[in-house]
Parts: structure tokens; C-alpha cells; sequence
């Protein structure tokens, strides 16, 4: 290579745009259609030669500068100085290339706005929700203007944006559009709000059902679709509006908690009182003394016996085994009893009685037996609104009632 070169010729190359070359002389430098888009990274390739010969020149410094470029790099050994550059605004980018020993040469690069359509991404939005409002996340080009419906977005330097919008009940059509002075792209998307309880429907008739001696029951009933229910923690099936459940119970009161969720997090909740009975079952036998209060057997102080053809049968034993509290008062020979919210008042050697106020019939009085107290079993169907069964083979008197625990 000469020591003393008149001049340099720069070769430049745009990869990502209109390529164009620029030739540098001493008497002139010549440009052929290329250009630089703003906002768009573009790589540019400058070459050196020197004049005349056109050797490459390895060891120039090529500088490029305006435009929002600042930037420099020297040749490589094929004359080659690589440049990746992103221009922030309209204008010429001028180009020098200069090493010791040679006249300096130079060219610029006209810079142009980006006219295409700015790009237009969005986060993952919900088709359904129950919250009022809704943020909107994007990205685009900087410097682009972004509304979303009505409300204009925050667009930060690298073209992120975002924007909170206001809902109404039901379907709300939302349109994002990014626009410049040159062009815009526009999306459309639906999203529903809602925020209504999803409804339920029990089927089960709770206060008309009865469950004795039960472990557990169905409760059935009807959902909006798409919604989760659970009852006492356990989780119903649901098919479509349909759903259905097993739930253990216990004997005594129960307090079903049912939970419909519907898929955006709405809730309703309900609850509902189920009272699961226990059956008592007595069984004592004319003649004997010996008795069976729910299979297990028991000692009666005085046995069943018969009256003028009625089946008398002793009036405390049966009564406490229902849960019923006594008192006597020897003076006036009369028995009180409360069983729940039910008071019984009967007088030994007296055939009415009264229940609730209300005079009742005995069949036979009220009398002692072997010390204590014997009425007709039909009263004691009537007093604690039990089933009596009465069989002629055995002499045995079942009774049966159902028992709140």
C-alpha cells in the first residue's frame, strides 16, 4: 500500500434496508438510493478503498454520527468496518472515514420515518371476569400513540405500554389501536364482566324428609354452568346445571354450608338445616320383667300385665327411655311430665289426663302396680306420639319412636 493516497472510497452496505453504495473521490462523493427508517436496527457495512486502486484499507476509523448515531469503528483486513445502528429521529447520518497518510473522505445516509403499520402485541387478556376494571399490557413502537378504547395508553421508551379500563355488566367490546402520523394497527377483543352470585336450586326438601339412623345423605340441586359447589367441604359432581352430593351427617341437628363458586370467583352461599332422628325401639313382654330399650336388654321394676283387656305397661321406664323428666306429687296423687316442649299431666285412679292443656281419655285409669305407675299403652302412643304393635303370640309390645338426639 502507498504511503500518500489522495483520497478514500467508502463502500457502504444497509442489511434490514434498501441497500446503497457511496463512492468517495477527491473531487466528489456519490450516493445511490438507500436510506435508514427510524426506530428500525439496521446493519451497515462500510468499506474502504483507496482511490484509483481501489485496495482495501485496513486501520481506517469510520465514524457515523447524527440522528441520534454516535459511533465508530475501524476497518478490519478486508476493508470492512461493521456497524449496528438504530436512528431515534429524521435527518442525514454522516459518515468519515479517516486514516494517517490519506485525505479524509465522507458520505451520508438519508434517515426516514418508519411508515409501515407499528407492530401491535398484548399480553393474555381474561374472556371473563368479575372485576370492574381491567389493565391492559402491550408492546408496540416508540413512540407510537396507543388508546385503548377510550382511554390513551402510557407508551414508555421501548414501546411498552399500558392502560386501565372501566367495565360494564355484561359484554364489553374493547379496541387497542396504535397509530402514527403514517399508519395504525387496531385489535378487538370481548370481555364479559360479571358479577352477579350464580344461582342455586336445592331439590332436596330438607323440612319434609325424613332421615332416621342415617350416615350420610344426597343433596341434589341445580347450578349455573360452568360453577363449583361444595358442601361441607366436600366437593359436589357437576354435570352441566346438575349437581350432587354425599354428605355425613350426624343424629341430631345439622347445618349444611353450600358454596356455589361460578368460574369468574362469584359466590353464593346458602345454608340449609337437616335434622337426622334416631329410632328408639322398646320392647317389653305382658307378664315379665325383662325388657329390650334398642336391643339391649334391661330389668322393669313391675312387668306389664292386663287390665280389663288393656295392655297396661309402665309409664316411667318407657317415658325416660324417650327422654322424658317426672315428678310426683303424693298429695294429689298427680304425675307431671315435660317431654321437649310437651307437658303431660295424669292423676293416679283418674281416667283423663291432659296434653298440652288438651283432656285425654285413658282407656283405663292410671294406677299403681307393684309400685309404680301403669297406663294403657294406647296413652303412651298418644302422650309421646309414639307407634305401639302389640303381638298375641308372644305377648310382646313393641314401641317405636323417632328421637331427636
Amino acid at each position: 500500500m502507498k504511503k500518500i493516497l489522495t483520497s478514500l472510497i467508502v463502500i457502504a452496505t444497509i442489511i434490514s434496508v434498501t441497500p446503497f453504495m457511496a463512492f468517495a473521490r477527491t473531487d466528489e462523493i456519490h450516493i445511490s438510493t438507500g436510506q435508514l427508517v427510524v426506530g428500525m436496527s439496521s446493519e451497515i457495512t462500510i468499506i474502504i478503498r483507496e482511490t484509483g486502486t481501489r485496495a482495501l484499507v485496513q486501520g481506517a476509523e469510520v465514524v457515523m454520527d447524527g440522528c441520534g448515531i454516535n459511533t465508530r469503528r475501524t476497518t478490519n483486513a478486508k476493508g470492512e468496518a461493521v456497524f449496528n445502528v438504530v436512528p431515534t429521529e429524521t435527518g442525514k447520518v454522516k459518515i468519515t472515514a479517516t486514516i494517517q497518510g490519506m485525505r479524509p473522505t465522507g458520505t451520508e445516509i438519508p434517515v426516514v420515518p418508519d411508515k409501515s403499520p407499528p407492530p401491535l402485541d398484548l399480553d393474555p387478556l381474561v374472556p371473563i371476569t368479575n372485576q370492574p376494571s381491567m389493565t391492559v399490557v402491550g408492546r408496540t413502537r416508540p413512540g407510537t400513540e396507543v388508546y385503548v378504547g377510550r382511554v390513551k395508553a402510557i407508551v414508555d421508551e421501548k414501546g411498552s405500554f399500558k392502560a386501565t379500563i372501566q367495565l360494564s355488566e355484561g359484554d364489553n367490546h374493547i379496541v387497542v389501536k396504535s397509530s402514527t402520523q403514517y399508519a395504525s394497527t387496531t385489535k378487538e377483543f370481548l370481555v364479559t364482566l360479571d358479577t352477579k352470585a350464580p344461582a342455586v336450586i336445592i331439590e332436596n326438601d330438607f323440612g319434609k324428609e325424613d332421615y332416621v339412623d342415617v350416615k350420610t345423605i344426597t343433596v341434589k340441586g341445580r347450578i349455573d354452568p360452568g360453577s363449583k359447589v361444595i358442601i361441607n367441604g366436600v366437593e359436589a359432581t357437576v354435570v352441566n346445571d346438575f349437581f350432587i352430593c354425599q354428605i355425613p351427617v350426624n343424629p341430631g341437628k345439622n347445618t349444611l354450608t353450600i358454596v356455589a363458586t361460578d368460574q369468574v370467583g362469584n359466590k353464593t352461599t346458602i345454608e340449609k338445616e337437616v335434622l337426622v332422628y334416631t329410632m328408639k325401639n322398646i320392647k317389653i313382654t305382658i307378664g315379665s320383667t325383662t325388657g329390650y330399650v334398642d336391643g339391649k336388654e334391661t330389668t322393669l321394676d313391675a312387668s306389664p300385665t292386663l287390665v280389663g283387656g288393656r295392655t297396661m305397661v309402665p309409664l316411667r321406664f318407657i317415658g325416660e327411655a324417650f327422654g322424658a323428666t317426672f315428678s310426683f306429687d303424693a298429695t294429689t296423687k298427680q304425675i307431671s311430665i315435660q317431654y321437649g316442649q310437651k307437658s303431660i299431666v295424669l292423676t293416679i285412679g283418674s281416667n283423663q289426663a291432659t296434653i298440652d292443656g288438651k283432656v285425654v281419655t285413658l282407656d283405663v285409669p292410671a294406677q299403681i302396680v307393684g309400685g309404680r305407675t301403669m297406663v294403657p299403652v294406647r296413652f303412651i302412643a298418644d302422650a309421646f306420639e309414639a307407634n305401639t304393635n302389640y303381638d298375641s303370640a308372644t305377648k310382646t309390645v313393641t314401641i317405636t319412636k323417632k328421637i331427636l338426639p
